[in-house]
């Protein structure tokens, strides 16, 4: 909203040459700096559960001496539950972002 309010009025070509770099680096900065939040988030949160589900396995309900194909079976099946975990816990966060940010755009009284 704020660009298209600002579509109309004049600026020195130089300022505006300017001002678009300034954008770009900006935007690849922001992209840069989320991405790698979000995948320090992702490993911190999966850490956590696959923690926590280590944590709940209980390994009497195997046999007496489990093989390692077992073993193996049961470490793939954690992961995939962390995972699972992980990412509803992020879909989480993103919607609970979105939901303030909405909130601050729908009070945001002036664009300039």
């Amino acid at each position: 909203i704020q660009v298209a309010g600002l579509t109309f009025r004049e600026f020195v070509q130089q300022d505006f040459e300017h001002a678009y770099a300034l954008k770009n680096v900006l935007r690849l900065l922001a992209s840069t700096l989320g991405a790698g939040c979000a995948d320090i988030y992702w490993q911190h949160a999966n850490l956590e559960s696959r923690n926590v589900l280590i944590a709940r396995t209980n390994l009497s309900i195997l046999d007496a001496t489990p093989n390692p194909a077992t073993l193996q079976q049961l470490s793939q099946t954690i992961d995939h539950q962390a995972a699972l975990i992980s990412a509803s816990q992020g879909f989480l966060l993103i919607a609970g972002m979105s939901l303030f940010a909405s909130v601050a755009v729908m009070i945001q009284k002036t664009l300039r």
